[in-house]
C-alpha cells in the first residue's frame, strides 16, 4: 500500500477515535448535513459516502458550528501526520483519540485550538 494513500476505512477509523473520545471535550454535537448518504451506517462513514457532518462546539466554549466533509478530513489527517513526522499510513497505524482529535481540529480550524 502506498504510505500516502488514505482509504475510506482509514478515514472512518480515525473519525471513530475522534468521536468516541478525542473531540468530546470541545464538541457538543455531531449532526448530519442534509441526511444520511446511501451506504453510511455510522456518522464516521458519512464523509466517505459523499455526505457532510455538522460539528457544534460546546456552548461553554463557543456555539459555532463547522462542516466536516471528505476534503477537510483528508487535509486534517495529512497535516496531523506531517506535524508528527509521519506518512498518513504511519499516522493511521498509530492513531488514538488524541491524534484523531488533532486531525479533526486541523480539518476544521486549520490549527490546534483546544488541548
Amino acid at each position: 500500500m502506498n504510505p500516502f494513500t488514505l482509504t475510506d476505512e482509514m478515514i472512518s477509523d480515525i473519525l471513530v477515535a475522534a468521536f468516541e473520545g478525542g473531540i468530546n471535550y470541545w464538541a457538543a454535537n455531531i449532526g448530519v448535513v442534509g441526511g444520511w448518504p446511501d451506504g453510511a451506517e455510522y456518522a464516521s462513514d458519512i464523509p466517505t459516502r459523499g455526505g457532510s457532518l455538522l460539528i457544534t462546539l460546546d456552548p461553554e466554549l463557543d456555539e459555532s458550528t463547522y462542516v466536516l466533509d471528505l476534503a477537510r478530513i483528508k487535509r486534517g489527517i495529512r497535516k496531523a501526520a506531517e506535524l508528527q513526522g509521519k506518512t498518513p499510513l504511519a499516522f493511521y497505524e498509530d492513531h488514538d483519540a488524541t491524534s484523531a482529535d488533532l486531525a479533526v481540529q486541523l480539518a476544521l480550524f486549520n490549527e490546534v485550538v483546544y488541548g
